[in-house]
């Protein structure tokens, strides 16, 4: 789920302090599981790539290297990703329903102004995020089946 997030959205930072390991308990019996995801300020990479912890396995941690080289891996892999990719630009949207966009904008003015950046409305940013992330997801259906 963790590489499939990393991959949805296009992720071109990866590795090191971004990732987190952990385990419910100290057992032998416990999984290790990777999250939550964070840091996407390098989000929305090329519509034709995936995350850079994918791409460029000589800086990826050891795990996923390893991961993509196992068939049962990848075989789940790909039945999450058949199982939301119909979902997630719904789910993308309703997220950004729930938030005050008025109030957000506000902020953001506030914000973008501080560092001297061109202000967008939250509705462009969705606008935006959403459009890419639907050629994108397209784009991935070719890679994955």
């Amino acid at each position: 789920k963790w590489l499939l997030v990393s991959d949805y959205i296009c992720i071109s930072d990866g590795g090191g302090a971004n990732i987190f390991l952990y385990k419910y308990d100290s057992t032998d019996a416990s999984r290790v599981h990777l999250g939550p995801n964070w840091d996407f300020d390098s989000w929305m990479g090329g519509v034709k790539n995936l995350s850079t912890i994918r791409m460029k396995w000589s800086t990826s941690p050891f795990y996923i290297p390893y991961l993509l080289e196992k068939d049962s891996f990848n075989e789940m892999y790909n039945q999450l990703f058949e199982e939301t990719k119909d979902e997630i630009v719904a789910a993308v949207n309703e997220a950004f329903s729930e938030i005050d966009m008025e109030a957000h904008d506000e902020l953001l003015q506030y914000e973008f102004a501080r560092y001297g950046k061109q202000y967008k409305s939250l509705s462009q940013i969705q606008e935006e995020f959403t459009a890419w992330l639907t050629e994108h997801i397209a784009w991935m259906d070719t890679q994955f089946n």
